[in-house]
């Protein structure tokens, strides 16, 4: 993520010094197309591989902006606005599998559901967070001033609403033509060098990149540029305004104001020989704005010239800060661009003097082939179509430099009017609001920093958008979606049981390349509670141990291709672990998951291992002030039961008393055959061949009676025992670092960069039975709720977040997590009138009829609701793994198929039926509120 640093680095790169010249670097290009730039030195004791392809930002248009990002992320290359990289530096002897590796970057990526829903809503936080940062802001709106034609090529306008506007099947096919169009040989390079002969090189390279597909590099088109282009070219107005513009924000300082001037219409090597020759200390140039005592600059430092190129633009950027004067810093503005284009900056002994240092770096020699390559890779990325002999053109910087003339520099200064950007404090705008108006300074908020939350784009998209909606017909089609959805999901399933008892759920998907076995263990941790808290867990997660190294010995064997996943999770009343493959290799899995289990003992070593695990997990987790709060509900709630054993969050889990030998002892327990259940998912058919497999392996499984299933139920929520509504607690807090315990020293230097710590709240509210379909209507509302509160709570506080986690079979009820309190009242005014709004507008939708409405008919409202469950709840069906989810969760219920009976009557869902769940569930005050003592009233 990029950062914005008080003053801009100074990027201009760095050719000091070279050993090796044009002559030295030998190039070939394979038959499909890749380039390779190749420089042997036997002097090296490494061999260094760099890939660079051309798909870094500039190549986004705004239907994809961030999914550049995005895949770069999940192929593990470092991307930036030209390109993207990939980097080996290994022994000789790891040359040809660090080639390899690199070849694997051409091959489409084969990323999970559950690996792309992660990888996109961690990107997705993190663009959000970024952009409500100082940092997001003053980067989006000078970027989106700078590049007006297509603002999504650069980091700060990437748009995340497109994560939450698609589903993993969109981004996934976005993700493809990315892949299909950049990801390919005639579209990069590689740069070799170090310790291996012309000869290795390119047997290897021929070996692993040549299997890949020729075809030529067509970029995709920015249609949205093409018609920005000429509504600018249209609108002189529009475009002689974008010359100054007014950043405010209430977290600059009131002492200093900062500007910032940019020149785009100079090129890259006179914008580094400006900025190499003005940003030295005691420079001309610093001296005559220093002197200038009316912008009240303190010194040298606090002025900064840079230079910045990418592929499609080279630009100077004056920095510099402002102290308060009789002179507004409107009327400072004006000064300092004046005489910052004085004759008396243009100093010719200076420039001669940088351009002199500049062409004596060329003729200095290096030792390192390695940071010539690098230079010369990034000199490619930048230059590489703006130039016919990119290659010449490094080599030949000294001959370059020495024809630019001091004249030159000067009448491009002096001819071109830059982009001003000037930041002030709030309260200094308010007390100089009439100079910046008269002085022609467009004012840029923090919520309109952001391309896409500016008028002039927000209506290229709603016309983009209406020509698409024109397109669309078949509406009642589309009403049929969750019809069909459900019809063809039903005839999917296939019911059966072992012949010892043991049910089998199969859910077929012909589309699917993967399987998942889902093995449900009843039990869980209620069932060690009282002797051996943490066993439970501690036995699941051996178990998937065990059965990742049988699907390791078959993988060693080659019976199968190595891909598969194995993993646990431990509940209150039962244990799952899960086993994701290749649909052909369920077999495999089915024989690895039941030898595990039957043949194969827990050691000591991975009981150890697991308990480790499990207990520092625990750690973690019961050192969050939040599951801390949730700690005291179960106490609350749960009253005179044992369910609150498994929340001390003061205690140690596993506990300290668990041993080799109960883990010995509490292994048969789990085995027994009542306690099973299994579910398998993905290109599966339930054919006899199945069948007899599963009778043969799991079907053997025995049951003891003292062994046997004892249904562990679990207590409803009691509210009634919640006397006080609501109650303060005193929250441990848990401080990490990635320090080593012999790297931190006696202490760290500074704890926290921070005086103010925010804790969280929680709301706790019954919920309907977790069997029926008013449980899935109750947690659309729930959702919506929480999207309402925090909406509310932005307004004052936007680093406040509200999550609403819905009630499972673990924990009956529901929960709003609100984090970053600022205000305990400002969050029980939210919740009253977050309630109170969808209780009014539901109240004005019984009014309506909405009977027999199709999807894209239905109010806003009801929409939004069907939507908030779909993404939360049945999104995971996109996924295998995520499809067993819910079958298992109903099947706890007792109805594998409940998720499609939910999903029906949300679909069919009226606003009386909302009405009605409201009324019963949603009051003005949560029946119980937790807050931390440390939180301010």
């Amino acid at each position: 993520m990029k950062r914005f640093l008080f003053f801009l680095i100074f990027l201009h790169l760095s050719f000091s010094i070279f050993s090796f010249s044009q002559d030295d670097i030998q190039i070939f290009t394979l038959e499909n197309g890749l380039k390779i730039y190749f420089l042997e030195d036997a002097s090296s004791p490494t061999v260094r591989a760099e890939l660079c392809i051309n798909a870094g930002f500039t190549n986004q248009n705004r239907k994809n902006s961030s999914l550049f990002h995005l895949y770069a992320r999940l192929a593990h290359g470092e991307i930036s606005n030209d390109c993207v990289r990939f980097v080996a530096d290994v022994a000789p002897s790891s040359a040809e599998k660090a080639l390899l590796n690199l070849s694997t970057k051409l091959k489409l990526l084969r990323s999970t559901d559950s690996e792309l829903s992660a990888a996109f809503n961690i990107l997705n936080q993190e663009l959000e967070e970024y952009s409500k940062s100082i940092a997001g802001f003053i980067n989006a709106a000078i970027d989106s001033k700078l590049f007006p034609e297509n603002p999504w090529t650069r980091e700060s306008g990437c748009d995340w609403n497109i994560f939450r506007q698609s589903s993993n099947d969109e981004i996934r096919a976005q993700l493809q033509s990315i892949s299909d169009t950049y990801y390919i040989p005639a579209n990069t390079k590689l740069f070799v060098n170090g310790n291996i002969t012309q000869t290795a090189l390119l047997a290897i390279v021929k070996k692993y990149f040549s299997p890949f597909t020729g075809r030529a590099f067509e970029p995709q088109k920015d249609e949205d540029a093409k018609i920005l282009h000429e509504e600018l070219k249209n609108s002189p107005e529009q475009k002689s305004s974008l010359r100054k513009f007014l950043l405010i924000h209430d977290d600059f300082s009131d002492e200093m104001s900062q500007l910032v001037l940019q020149y785009q219409n100079i090129s890259s090597d006179e914008a580094d020989v400006l900025a190499s020759t003005w940003n030295r200390d005691g420079s001309c140039f610093k001296k005559l704005l220093t002197r200038q005592k009316p912008l009240c600059i303190p010194g040298d430092e606090y002025v900064s010239v840079s230079s910045a190129q990418e592929k499609h633009s080279s630009r100077l950027i004056i920095q510099s800060l402002l102290g308060k004067a009789q002179l507004s810093p409107a009327s400072q503005a004006d000064l300092f661009l004046s005489m910052s284009r004085d004759n008396d900056v243009f100093a010719t002994e200076e420039i001669q003097a940088a351009l002199k240092q500049y062409r004596a770096s060329f003729l200095r020699l290096s030792e390192s082939s390695s940071e010539t390559m690098q230079a010369l890779s990034r000199f490619i990325s930048l230059h590489e179509g703006k130039s016919p002999a990119p290659l010449a053109d490094f080599f030949s910087r000294e001959k370059i430099f020495s024809e630019i003339k001091v004249s030159d520099l000067q009448d491009k200064i002096k001819g071109e009017e830059p982009y001003v950007f000037l930041l002030v404090n709030t309260a200094v705008y308010q007390k100089y609001t009439k100079e910046f108006k008269n002085a022609g300074f467009q004012i840029i908020n923090q919520k309109e920093s952001r391309w896409f939350e500016q008028d002039f784009y927000k209506k290229l998209i709603k016309e983009s958008e209406k020509k698409s909606e024109e397109k669309k017909s078949l509406l009642e089609e589309i009403a049929l979606s969750a019809r069909r959805f459900i019809s063809n999901s039903l005839s999917e399933y296939s019911f059966f049981e072992l012949k010892n008892k043991i049910p089998v759920t199969i859910k077929e998907n012909k589309s699917s390349n993967t399987a998942v076995l889902s093995i449900t263990i009843a039990g869980g941790q209620l069932l060690f509670a009282k002797k051996v808290p943490g066993l439970a867990e501690v036995l699941a997660g051996s178990i998937a141990v065990n059965i990742r190294k049988q699907l390791d010995l078959f993988a060693a064997n080659n019976a199968i291709e190595g891909y598969y996943m194995v993993t646990s999770e431990t509940k209150a009343t039962h244990s799952i672990i899960t086993v994701t493959c290749f649909a052909r290799e369920i077999d495999f899995a089915i024989q690895a998951a039941y030898t595990a289990l039957v043949y194969c003992d827990i050691s000591p070593v991975t009981a150890d291992g697991v308990t480790y695990d499990e207990r520092t997990r625990w750690r973690l987790k019961s050192g969050n002030t939040a599951f801390q709060l949730l700690c005291e509900a179960m106490r609350i709630l749960y009253k005179d039961s044992e369910y609150p054993d498994l929340y001390q969050d003061t205690k140690d889990k596993p506990d300290e008393s668990l041993n080799f030998t109960k883990i010995l002892e509490g292994y048969p327990i789990l085995l027994d055959s009542s306690r099973f259940s299994l579910i398998i998912t993905g290109n599966v058919a339930a054919d006899e061949k199945l069948r007899i497999n599963l009778d043969e392996s799991f079907g053997n499984l025995i049951t003891i009676e003292e062994n046997a299933s004892r249904k562990l139920a679990l207590p409803q929520a009691d509210f009634s025992k919640a006397k006080q509504k609501e109650k303060r607690l005193k929250l441990r807090h848990l401080f990490l670092t990635d320090i080593s315990k012999d790297k931190a020293g006696p202490r760290p230097a500074v704890l926290v960069p921070t005086t103010k710590f925010l804790d969280p709240v929680l709301f706790c509210l019954p919920a309907p039975d977790l069997a029926g379909t008013d449980c899935a209507l109750f947690n659309a509302l729930l959702i919506e709720l929480a999207k309402r509160m925090e909406k509310e709570l932005a307004q004052k506080s936007p680093e406040t977040k509200v999550l609403a986690s819905l009630p499972e079979n673990e924990i009956p009820f529901a929960r709003l997590t609100i984090t970053n309190v600022e205000s305990t009242n400002a969050v029980d005014t939210a919740y009253k009138k977050s309630i109170s709004s969808i209780k009014k507008e539901l109240a004005r939708q019984t009014e309506l009829k909405t009977e027999g409405v199709i999807d894209l008919e239905k109010t806003d409202l009801l929409a939004g609701l069907e939507n908030n469950w779909i993404m939360e709840v049945l999104s995971q069906a996109a996924s295998q793994t995520g499809t067993a989810r819910l079958i298992q969760s109903g099947e706890i219920q007792g109805n594998p198929q409940l998720y499609l009976n939910q999903y029906e009557a949300v679909s069919k869902a009226e606003a009386e039926d909302y009405m009605r769940l409201a009324e019963k569930y949603l009051t003005e005050s949560s029946p119980l509120r937790l807050y931390s003592k440390d939180s301010p009233k």
